[in-house]
């Protein structure tokens, strides 16, 4: 899945496009884990993201939150 961020002004936008597609995995630094399907999401959108690599070791070891599709209504 790749990761991806937002400039500052695309940030909220972006993060409620996401969590009503699917789940969304919340690292540091403002990085987002998300299903490839989720950026067609966001290019239909015109919501402007960059991708980000992350480290496999470096991911692994990061503590990650997910937010439950079912709950971004709420």
């Amino acid at each position: 899945m790749p990761a991806i961020q937002f400039e500052e002004q695309y940030r909220a936008k972006g993060l409620h496009a996401l969590i009503l597609q699917g789940d969304v995995y919340c690292l540091p630094d403002s990085v987002f884990i998300v299903p490839k399907s989720s950026l067609d999401c966001l290019d239909g959108a015109k919501i402007p993201y960059r991708l980000v690599e992350v480290e496999e070791n470096g991911l692994n070891s990061k503590k990650m939150a997910k937010v439950p599709h079912s709950k971004a209504s709420d």
